[in-house]
């Protein structure tokens, strides 16, 4: 990657939405967000399992 986060925040437009995980030891969280930051819908909460 060489391209700074100035570049990579001005390549952002109103058709992006940025997916952000959290990756936790038991329960997992993503949210969605589109190019100002409004979430677009809730958090999704998932457990860490093979199921």
């Amino acid at each position: 990657m060489d391209t700074t986060q100035n570049q990579r925040i001005m390549q952002t437009n109103e058709h992006t939405i940025a997916i952000g995980v959290d990756v936790a030891k038991h329960k997992h969280v993503a949210r969605a967000v589109d190019d100002r930051g409004v979430d677009l819908a809730k958090r999704m909460v998932f457990s860490n399992s093979l199921e």
